[in-house]
């Protein structure tokens, strides 16, 4: 028996509440958890007094499966031994002391870094370490210890708190004071090349320097290609190592180099620095001298660049020498790698360039030295190539400038000190060394002179010596005289025409004849006179002018002179009467005279022969006029004149002829008509021409109904005679024709009847019937002149013309008019005319035709009657659809769907009666139709239709089948489905009528029916519906030898399931128990329930009637009647079949017994 031995712990939560917790342990060490009392209260003497009272009673607690005992439970072979202890009880939490070792500002990343949880009072603390948030302490493997030590990282900075908890229910101290962890990678120290230059030469200074930027805690190790470099006589390194300098470089110098930091008080070392590559060449550089531009000989005032160029390393500056490598050239700016001078004569030398850099000056070799020469810059010769310093407008002038035996220059122009350059009128050649001025003005004039520009190199010489230049104000015009002065020249005569010019010389002299373009022949164009003997060809305009010059300068025109040439004449004949071929009667004159001139006299003859004067024919005094008074066949004949000059000896060549013919009879005019139509329609134009054969000159005189009088015409050099016809302008018509001054007239022509007529009024016809029409309706009409196919035909609407369009097509004559779509822009006054096709006649209109469109489409009004709400199969309902505008409707029946309408045969019935079937229910709508086009009107409203099938009555059996044991009658029950109202019922037998009465039941007996008849029923009320439909046909059968069988089957059943009972009591007794496992036995009996439950399991009874009914049926009828008694007959469906024992009603109504008849109900 072990002795417990109990300890307590206080924990302090906070100033006025305490929390004592007990346990026991036993001398065994076999710990066991005892209850746990707690004491609260403000005074700590309460406290106590209550403690030391618990303290008494822990003998009453039971160690074992941690259950509080009470004093009243019996604890047995536990004795608790109770040794006390002082407790303190803090008035607060305790608050750790957090710290960190080192304590450096920032720790480096690498570095260790502890922090310390410190609670200076109580113990058994779990430590517990929180970073950033006081929410979730570090994940800390073991809570048992202080400290908490980590190799630094950047993500451990951050803010550090620690607390304190124990005991199982985890109480915790305040948080310490809070401690940032600041973090920072070691730094990596930079190195500079404060040289500057990382490939080097022999004998340069090269200086390095090493840091870490913004510190001078670090000390540092220099290592070149990775081999620690120290200090030796070329290379130095200051006490901390900060600096590397090569005093003077050799090749040994060269690889990379770089530096890494040791802290001064800390244990950390810096990566090593970037490197530094360094070069170190084998010798110094030798810099390449360049001349540009590259001339061998410089022209003064041209300016020239030396280039020093070194092609290793950089940071130089440059240093020029002349004549001697001992002293530079007094240079500002050593920066710059090129030197640039602007030529004179005293800088013709030799030139070297080197280079050097640095604090220290190193210097590199001299370069090879360049020779420059210099010259002075040529004046260019101008030449004046045109020849004459007096020009004139646009005369042609070519100056010329060069640099003798050079052709390296270009060329400028200057004309009294102006820059001249190429325009309109000045054209300069690409080089400048030719100015030609292709058209001369006075602006021209001045001194010209010219200066070179070297075409390669920025060199102009100066100005050449200057040409003066003198420019007229007009060209030269020479004075042209003619010699001997005649105003006409007879052919044969000379004369000479002289040309003269004031001004300058060198002129060559040009002749023209009646043109300017083209001068005349001339072998020698030196001579200013030019002669010739007159012929009939030197008539005409004569200039001269002058010209000079390669360019051939041309001065204006001479004045012209008019040079007249002249034959003898020949006189003229003229037939002033005017018509070569006469008629008998007519007046004959002829005329002879030479143009312009009254010096001649004049002899005729006709046929070689001369004419004289006689009683026919007179000649005036000087011979110039004949005339034949009346003429007659003998005066035919070929008629001339010729001339003699009155005061020189000249006679004229004979004057052409003129050949005269005299008909035999006067002429006799051929009258036409055009149109040539039998008629003319009133307001048609008729031209009636009337034509002469022979002559001309003809006037022409019209004639109607009469011969004697002329019709009033204004002018009788028509040959036609037009008329606007008009119904008094039918007549006969005739013509005839006159001419001369002495009135000589023709025959009358045949005369000519015109019948006239008034124009045809087309009519109008609207073929599509209606003149109230509606949107979308196609509207036809149709235009003609009666029984003619001549017209064209014109619609009007409302006075306005109308033409097709995207609605309205007209046939190519015209004489139908559709609109395919009518809108009521289309409403209006119809009316239309005709054009004839081939005649220029247009009718009057047409009686109009008023046209009224409709807004919109006409909706109809569908109605029902009788407007019951549901209709029975078999009532007759009749839809009326109305329309109350226009006519001519077709009605369309539409049901469920607007798509297509019902097969309606008489659509002009405007109502739709059908007598209600099952599938009539349903939405009806209706809409009209007309025309051939189809124009459809909206849809009606529509109507719902609902159709409910009558109750529909059946025949049942009330004869169950255990009634064929003491009955010989049938029994049939008519039910009324789908109807909860009082019927009377109608019995009918193969069609015909049996019984009437209110009691659904009818009894069939052997009696009655002997025949096997079909049975049907109905019921009949007052009210709807008045009548059920009539049930199916039943057709009734013999019972007999179903009886007998029935009776045999019943009579088996029973005896034999007496025996199987027995049988199965007896197996029972007899057999002995086997240890096997439990099978469940199947059941072999249905109960009625079951029967009664199944959907699938047919009535065996029922099987084997209705298959022995089949077996009967199909055996010969005198093997069936083994049966002669009267039973009474069962009765089946015509269409029999098998009955299921789903009927559970007719089951459970019969006592479980399946009825003969069909399941089909």
């Amino acid at each position: 028996m072990h002795t417990p031995h109990t300890h307590i712990h206080t924990t302090a939560r906070h100033a006025s509440r305490s929390t004592l917790q007990f346990g026991v342990r036993t001398a065994d060490a076999d710990q066991r958890s005892w209850v746990c009392l707690a004491f609260r209260d403000t005074q700590r003497k309460m406290c106590l007094d209550r403690l030391l009272i618990f303290m008494l009673s822990v003998g009453l607690c039971s160690a074992q499966d941690h259950r509080h005992v009470t004093p009243q439970q019996d604890v047995t072979g536990v004795t608790p031994s109770l040794s006390l202890e002082p407790v303190t009880v803090y008035e607060s939490k305790p608050k750790p002391q957090l710290s960190r070792d080192p304590g450096f500002e920032v720790i480096y990343v690498g570095e260790s870094v502890t922090f310390t949880c410190k609670v200076d009072v109580s113990t058994g603390w779990e430590y517990l370490w929180y970073k950033d948030s006081q929410g979730t302490p570090l994940p800390i493997s073991d809570t048992s210890q202080s400290s908490n030590t980590i190799k630094t990282e950047p993500s451990h900075a951050g803010t550090y708190w620690c607390r304190v908890r124990r005991g199982s229910h985890q109480f915790h101290s305040e948080y310490s004071v809070d401690i940032p962890l600041k973090t920072q990678a070691v730094p990596v120290p930079s190195l500079k090349l404060l040289s500057g230059w990382r490939d080097v030469f022999p004998s340069e200074r090269v200086e390095l320097k090493c840091g870490v930027q913004d510190s001078s805690d670090w000390t540092y190790t220099w290592t070149r290609g990775g081999q620690k470099v120290g200090p030796d006589q070329t290379v130095s390194i200051n006490s901390e190592g900060a600096s590397l300098s090569i005093v003077s470089a050799e090749q040994k110098h060269s690889g990379e180099y770089s530096c890494l930091g040791q802290h001064k008080t800390r244990p950390v070392t810096t990566e090593s620095s970037t490197s530094v590559s360094l070069t170190v060449y084998a010798s110094k550089p030798k810099p390449q001298l360049t001349q540009d531009p590259g001339f061998e000989v410089m022209y003064v005032g041209e300016s020239v660049t030396f280039t020093c160029k070194v092609d290793v390393s950089t940071g130089w500056e440059y240093l020029w020498y002349k004549d001697s490598q001992g002293t530079p050239l007094p240079i500002s700016d050593t920066s710059q790698s090129s030197y640039t001078i602007k030529t004179e004569p005293s800088h013709a030398g030799t030139y070297w360039c080197r280079v050097r850099r640095g604090s220290h000056q190193f210097h590199s070799e001299y370069s090879v030295d360049i020779l420059l020469k210099t010259q002075a810059v040529p004046v260019p010769s101008l030449n004046l190539l045109s020849g004459w310093r007096d020009v004139f407008p646009s005369e042609r002038v070519e100056l010329k400038c060069g640099v003798q035996d050079s052709s390296d220059w270009t060329y400028t122009w200057t004309r009294g000190g102006q820059k001249v350059g190429p325009d309109q009128t000045v054209s300069i050649n690409s080089e400048g060394a030719s100015l030609s001025i292709v058209s001369a003005e006075q602006k021209h004039s001045g001194e010209y002179s010219c200066l070179g520009q070297h075409k390669t190199r920025p060199v102009t010489t100066e100005s050449s010596t200057s040409v003066s230049l003198t420019v007229y104000a007009s060209k030269p015009k020479p004075q042209l005289s003619q010699d001997p002065g005649f105003e006409v020249m007879y052919v044969g005569e000379s004369v000479t025409f002289t040309c003269k010019v004031d001004v300058s010389t060198g002129w060559e002299y040009l002749w023209y004849k009646d043109s300017q373009r083209t001068p005349l022949p001339i072998s020698d164009t030196s001579q200013s006179s030019y002669t010739i003997k007159t012929e009939l060809g030197d008539a005409g305009t004569y200039w001269c002018r002058v010209r000079r010059g390669s360019h051939q300068f041309h001065s204006e025109y001479s004045v012209d002179i008019l040079l007249k040439t002249q034959s003898v004449p020949v006189p003229s004949l003229k037939l002033l009467s005017g018509w070569q071929d006469v008629f008998p009667s007519e007046r004959v004159e002829l005329k002879c005279g030479v143009q312009d001139s009254s010096d001649w006299t004049y002899t005729w003859t006709r046929g070689g022969q001369k004419v004289g004067p006689d009683q026919t024919v007179s000649i005036n005094s000087e011979g110039a006029s004949l005339s034949i008074v009346s003429a007659e066949q003998k005066h035919s004949g070929e008629y001339s004149c010729l001339g003699q000059h009155k005061t020189r000896p000249v006679t004229t060549e004979s004057s052409t002829s003129v050949s005269l013919t005299v008909y035999a009879s006067k002429p006799k005019p051929q009258l036409s008509q055009d149109p040539g139509f039998e008629v003319m329609y009133v307001g048609e134009s008729v031209t009636f021409t009337c034509k002469v054969d022979v002559s001309t000159g003809w006037e022409y005189l019209w004639y109607k109904d009469s011969q004697r009088t002329p019709l009033p015409i204004s002018d009788t050099s028509q040959s036609s005679y037009t008329i606007k016809t008009e119904l008094g302008d039918a007549g006969t018509y005739w013509c005839r024709v006159r001419r001369g001054n002495h009135q000589f007239h023709s025959e009358y022509s045949v005369d000519i009847p015109l019948k006239t007529q008034a124009v045809p009024v087309p009519s109008l016809k609207l073929l599509s019937g209606w003149r109230d029409v509606f949107p979308s309706e196609r509207v036809e009409l149709r235009c003609g002149v009666q029984d003619s196919s001549d017209w064209t035909y014109t619609w009007t609407r409302g006075g306005q013309k109308v033409g097709p369009d995207q609605t309205v097509s007209i046939n190519s004559e015209g004489a139908s008019l559709s609109i395919v779509s009518a809108e009521q822009k289309h409403s209006g006054e119809y009316s239309c005319l005709g054009q004839h096709k081939t005649r220029p006649v247009t009718t009057e209109s047409s009686t109009s035709v008023s046209l009224t469109v409709y807004d919109e489409k006409p909706k109809p009004q569908l109605s029902q009657d009788p407007g019951f709400e549901v209709m029975y199969v078999g009532e007759s309902v009749t839809f009326t659809c109305k329309v109350d505008v226009s006519t001519g409707w077709e009605y369309l029946w539409y049901k469920d769907s607007q798509g297509t309408p019902l097969p309606i045969s008489d659509t002009s019935q405007s109502s739709y009666t059908i007598k209600t079937e099952q599938g009539d229910a349903g939405t009806y709508w209706c809409r009209v139709r007309r025309g051939s086009h189809r124009f459809h009107s909206e849809y009606s409203v529509d109507i719902p239709l609902k159709t409910q099938v009558r109750p529909w009555a059946e025949i049942t059996l009330e004869t169950g089948w255990t009634d064929v044991f003491y009955t010989d009658s049938l029994v049939l029950r008519c039910e009324i489905h789908q109807s909860s109202d009082q019927w009377n019922y109608t019995w009918h037998r193969e069609e015909v009528f049996v019984v009437n009465s209110e009691d659904r039941k009818h009894t069939v007996t052997p009696q009655e029916d002997p025949d096997q008849s079909q049975y049907s029923c109905e019921g009949q009320r007052e009210g709807r519906p008045s009548y059920s439909t009539r049930s199916e046909a039943f057709k009734t059968r013999k019972l007999a030898l179903k009886r007998k069988v029935l009776l045999s089957i019943s009579g088996c059943l029973f005896f034999g399931l007496i025996i199987v009972f027995i049988g199965c009591i007896g197996l029972r007794l007899t057999r002995k128990p086997v240890e096997t496992k439990k099978t469940e036995t199947a059941n072999l009996f249905f109960s009625m329930a079951q029967l009664q439950s199944s959907t699938d399991t047919p009535s065996p009874l029922t099987e084997y009637i209705l298959e022995a009914d089949n077996k009967v049926e199909s055996e010969d009828k005198d093997k069936v009647e083994i049966c002669d008694e009267s039973t009474p007959l069962p009765i089946f469906y015509e269409n029999e079949q098998v009955m299921s024992s789903q009927n559970t009603d007719t089951l459970a109504e019969n006592g479980g017994m399946v009825s003969f008849m069909s399941g089909d109900n």
